[in-house]
């Protein structure tokens, strides 16, 4: 897991991205929303869109291709930036409500 949170004075109020990639069937359930790259905006993941992702994985696992999932989430972290705190909440707090 990659995050782009930063603060110069490592202060908890310094918002950002957190950036996951991995496996679809891992991240698929964690997503709420995705990226239309039709429409250039943020949509919900419903069951449509997610029936249409799954079938695109399968059609290039078929084919032989690995796929990755690339999902982010703006995060405001509670804890300070830099402290083991700060690493625990990211990493149960990480996987929730992405998008894709």
């Amino acid at each position: 897991m990659h995050n782009s949170l930063s603060s110069e004075n490592s202060e908890k109020s310094a918002a950002g991205h957190i950036f996951v990639k991995g496996a679809p069937d891992v991240l698929i359930p964690s997503c709420t929303s995705y990226f239309s790259a039709r429409t250039n905006d943020v949509r919900p993941f419903d069951a449509a869109a997610r029936a249409n992702l799954v079938a695109t994985q399968e059609k290039w696992s078929r084919a032989g291709q690995r796929v990755i999932l690339l999902c982010m989430r703006e995060y405001l972290p509670y804890h300070a930036v830099g402290t083991n705190d700060f690493s625990t909440e990211i990493t149960k707090k990480g996987l929730e409500e992405l998008t894709v």
